[in-house]
């Protein structure tokens, strides 16, 4: 007899994250809210893909520990995430 996968929880998002976690996604946020209002980057038009783009290769990073986060690795990112969401 197979059984099933587990369902997800329907509170998967930042409330189910530690308050340092929460406190660095809220934080990215605000960065790139700043960068929007001087100028600095277009609007997204999905804010929280965006931030899902960024938090991604930085948590795959940290999990699967294959590479180094790096500054010229989060500039790279951040660069790429920019171009992507134009």
């Amino acid at each position: 007899m197979t059984s099933s996968p587990p369902a997800v929880s329907p509170s998967t998002g930042l409330e189910s994250l530690s308050p340092r976690l929460q406190s660095l996604v809220q934080g990215t946020r605000v960065l790139l809210e700043r960068c929007i209002a001087d100028g600095a980057i277009e609007s997204p038009d999905d804010m929280e893909l965006t931030l899902d783009l960024v938090f991604g290769p930085l948590f795959y990073r940290l999990l699967m520990g294959h590479a180094p986060i790096t500054r010229d690795f989060v500039d790279r990112l951040l660069d790429a995430v920019i171009r992507a969401r134009r």
